[in-house]
């Protein structure tokens, strides 16, 4: 099997989530619309990523079956926790391929955000998780990212977290005549995402939502940090 890791970018299931072990799926962790086959990547990996203090906010699977295909995945830190490593040592050869200690990078309020140190390290632990179970036939590449400004909601939790933030919602087929809802959240309960778009808050059925991501407004967060 070939892929191709790469690290952090400049951007940004009906069924409960794919779990493992020592992974917990809960109320919180339920995701959205997933295909069986982005099911089945995220099952494999998640233990390795909790592992590692990380935890997937959103896979995608890009292209066709017969290869030329990108797997992307968004992390963040498990727990929002940044994980501490040391550096590792050098091999016999003399070689410097050891990994570096992971410094996290911190915003103005003190948020911990991903770093290219955190995809790299992820990257080549899953690299070697997605070889060993098989779940992917032909080549891909495999993009591991953090989530950025404009971050994927994948997880029940996400939209709790991002309440009052300014998002776009897409479903996986039209309910009441639209697919695509652009707003502000307005919270999540047991079957829908509310957003209020216009003035109007609409309550989109959390297992119909096939894509979601923040918009970011850099003068409303200019403001709110002011």
């Amino acid at each position: 099997m070939e892929s191709e890791s790469t690290s952090q970018q400049a951007t940004a299931g009906n069924d409960r989530p794919p779990g493992g072990a020592g992974v917990a799926v809960g109320w919180a962790d339920e995701r959205i619309a997933l295909t069986e086959q982005e099911r089945k990547i995220l099952r494999a990996v998640e233990p390795t990523l909790a592992a590692l203090g990380y935890v997937a906010v959103h896979i995608e699977v890009i292209g066709g079956t017969r290869g030329g295909r990108t797997v992307r995945f968004y992390i963040d830190y498990l727990d929002g926790k940044a994980p501490v490593f040391e550096p590792e040592a050098s091999g016999d050869d003399g070689d410097d391929d050891g990994d570096a200690a992971i410094v996290p990078a911190t915003g103005p309020g003190g948020e911990r955000y991903v770093t290219i140190a955190d995809c790299v390290r992820a990257s080549r632990q899953m690299d070697l998780v997605l070889d060993v179970e098989e779940v992917i036939t032909g080549s891909y590449q495999l993009e591991v990212s953090s989530p950025g400004l404009d971050r994927p909601l994948g997880r029940r939790a996400d939209f709790v977290r991002f309440e009052g933030k300014a998002a776009k919602i897409e479903t996986d087929a039209p309910i009441q005549g639209r697919r695509r809802w652009s707003g502000t959240l307005r919270g999540v309960d047991q079957t829908d995402v509310k957003i209020e778009v216009d003035g109007v808050i609409h309550a989109v059925p959390f297992d119909r939502i096939r894509k979601a991501h923040i918009r970011y407004d850099f003068d409303q967060e200019a403001t709110a940090t002011r």
